[in-house]
C-alpha cells in the first residue's frame, strides 16, 4: 500500500520526505499512529508471516538463471584449468 502511494506521488509529481518523530512529539499523526500500532499488537486476530512479494521470488529464479548459463560456460571453456582446480563451480558454497 504504501509503495503504491508513493508510486502514484510520483506519477504526479509530488516530493515526499520521511522523517523519524519522537514518540511522545504530541503530533496528531503519531499519536493516532501510535494507537493503531498498539492496538494492533494487542490484537487477537492471527498474525500471517508468509507473504513474500513476488519480486523475491523473480529476482531469485533470475539469479539462478544466470549462475547456471555462466557455470555452463564455465565449464565448457579450455581456458582456466588450474584456477577450476580451485573453484570447479561459480555458486557460492
Amino acid at each position: 500500500m504504501i509503495r503504491q502511494l508513493l508510486w502514484e506521488f510520483s506519477q504526479r509529481n509530488f516530493r515526499l520526505a520521511l522523517e523519524w518523530v519522537r514518540g511522545d512529539s504530541g503530533i496528531l499523526g503519531n499519536e493516532m499512529a501510535d494507537e493503531h500500532t498498539k492496538s494492533a499488537a494487542e490484537s487477537q486476530l492471527p498474525h500471517c508471516f508468509n507473504k513474500v512479494p513476488l519480486c523475491f521470488f523473480y529476482k531469485r529464479q533470475q539469479h539462478l538463471k544466470t549462475l547456471n548459463l555462466w557455470q555452463n560456460d564455465w565449464t565448457s571453456t579450455q581456458k582456466g584449468a588450474v584456477t577450476k582446480l580451485f573453484f570447479p563451480s561459480v555458486a557460492e558454497t
